[in-house]
């Protein structure tokens, strides 16, 4: 059966619960092996989001918006997977 463009909010939530359980095992990896070079692939990371966070000052009341992201080795990994799952679901 095709899937809709209904099934895209679906697959986002797939895909960052796919990063979300590979970066936790990309930390446990890097728990169990300290140093070396298993500590030098998976603990380095791409970070980009809003810096500095945009602020609306209304004087009474104050709004601050801002996000980041961090990916690294594993959470790609998980990503991948994930979105493998689901296209084969």
């Amino acid at each position: 059966m095709p899937r809709t463009r209904e099934s895209a909010p679906v697959l986002f939530v797939v895909m960052l619960f796919g990063a979300l359980i590979g970066t936790v095992l990309g930390e446990i990896l890097v728990f169990l092996a300290p140093g070396g070079m298993i500590e030098k692939i998976f603990t380095r990371a791409i970070s980009f989001g809003l810096h500095p966070p945009g602020t609306l000052d209304l004087k009474v009341l104050s709004f601050t918006l801002g996000f980041s992201f961090k990916l690294n080795l594993m959470s790609l990994l998980g990503i991948f997977l994930a979105a493998f799952i689901y296209k084969k679901i």
